[in-house]
């Protein structure tokens, strides 16, 4: 899709045809959307930044832009912090209704480490199923060799269900299932 450039003349304005390839950022800009170095907006929401070997990674929540759109995790690279190039989904929702991460579910705020004894890169998610919304409420893993993916999609669990924080007062332990769903 070609980007559309607002040219200012002393007449007015003219739209051009021509592509607009993005500046190189040196500052950060408020109220002005971040494209990416291909112009586009950049999309990882909720995400997390791992720095490894002088790069910076961020992994973010894709969400789809149009219909039709792929969903799931996409990673973005920089050696500034200004300029980050697309990578693309490195963790793609699946058609297969069966799986955990099938179309329909929500992955958010996936955090990536690395892990220097399995010299895998872990990346681990906040994952709601399908149909289910918060009553799921489930922690998942996915796992690769590179920092830019593909990751690999390996479970998603329910940690310490049914047990309440220290100190949580017992008037508010109110199971998830019994209380009305908002979101």
């Amino acid at each position: 899709m070609t980007t559309l450039a607002i040219v200012g003349l002393m007449s007015g304005l003219a739209w051009s045809a021509e592509p607009m390839m993005p500046a190189t950022r040196s500052a950060f800009i408020n109220d002005e959307h971040w494209p990416d170095t291909d112009g586009q907006h950049i999309n990882a929401h909720g995400g997390g930044i791992l720095y490894r070997d002088g790069v910076y990674y961020w992994y973010g929540e894709a969400r789809p832009r149009q219909k039709g759109d792929v969903s799931g995790v996409a990673c973005y690279s920089s050696k500034d912090l200004y300029n980050w190039k697309n990578e693309g989904l490195v963790l793609a929702k699946v058609e297969d209704a069966t799986s955990d991460i099938a179309d329909g579910c929500i992955i958010e705020r996936p955090k990536v480490v690395h892990n220097p004894k399995t010299n895998k890169f872990v990346m681990w998610f906040h994952l709601e199923l399908r149909g289910q919304g918060y009553r799921a409420a489930r922690t998942a893993l996915a796992i690769s060799d590179s920092p830019t993916g593909p990751f690999t999609y390996v479970r998603s669990l329910r940690p310490n269900a049914g047990t309440w924080p220290v100190e949580f007062p017992e008037d508010q332990r109110t199971p998830l299932d019994a209380r009305p769903h908002r979101r």
